[in-house]
């Protein structure tokens, strides 16, 4: 069978040959790579994505017009060949990892959902249990949904202005009650450090915001009903947000 077209993924670029008319063209990523330490001039990591990922995007991006994906990662020079016959354009959930170029390992991880829930309640839960092991083990940890760039990134420790502000939550889409509140009630620190700050943005100061005291497994709404109301009263009291 001949090939219709083989697609190129290089150091984050997109890019398609098309072998019967003997053209190439460029196209833009279809995923953010912003939110991890590499926009604030950290040059000691790279990003990588799986390769089933990889097969998803070729897919979501070009159709059916192309049979192969070429990926190769400069840093690691690794070259490697996927067939995107079998890939589909369901809901999927995207991980993009931040590694050190010298050892490889994952530093800092960021998920993008795709076709997800516009609740964005809804859309958390569905991969919080993810989110909330990657906090225990990585120095950022990035979520959003289908477009937006960056909804919220977890810091373990937040760098402002020569201070590492530890557990910060950096909201970039604005003062949203409903997102904060939603992030909020599902921390569950391993450590006695249940200090939780939020910044709104790149350059906002990261701000204590409350102490987690929820105590999870068999507490419910007798306990997370006022939790909730106490986090909120914390958040009008600092002027995030306005009752």
């Amino acid at each position: 069978m001949q090939l219709k077209g083989i697609g190129a993924f290089v150091d984050g670029k997109f890019a398609i040959i098309d072998v019967l008319n003997a053209s190439c063209q460029f196209k833009k990523s279809p995923i953010d790579l912003t939110g991890s330490s590499i926009d604030d001039v950290n040059d000691k990591l790279y990003h990588s994505i799986d390769d089933n990922y990889l097969k998803f995007l070729f897919k979501r991006v070009f159709g059916n017009v192309i049979d192969l994906v070429i990926s190769i990662i400069p840093q690691t020079r690794l070259l490697t060949l996927l067939n995107i016959a079998d890939s589909t354009t369901k809901n999927h959930i995207i991980n993009v990892d931040y590694k050190d170029k010298k050892s490889n390992k994952t530093q800092e991880r960021k998920y993008i959902l795709y076709n997800a829930s516009k609740n964005f309640d809804s859309a958390l839960n569905s991969v919080w249990g993810k989110i909330s092991s990657d906090m225990q083990i990585y120095d950022r940890v990035i979520f959003t949904r289908d477009e937006i760039p960056v909804e919220f990134i977890y810091h373990k420790f937040r760098d402002w202005r020569e201070k590492q502000i530890p557990n910060t939550f950096e909201f970039r889409q604005g003062k949203d009650e409903y997102k904060i509140i939603s992030v909020l009630k599902r921390i569950n620190y391993p450590t006695d450090n249940k200090e939780a700050h939020l910044s709104f943005g790149k350059d906002d100061n990261p701000k204590y915001t409350v102490t987690i005291l929820v105590e999870h497994g068999g507490g419910g709404s007798s306990t997370g009903g006022p939790l909730l109301k106490n986090i909120f009263e914390k958040l009008v009291d600092m002027g995030y947000i306005s009752n």
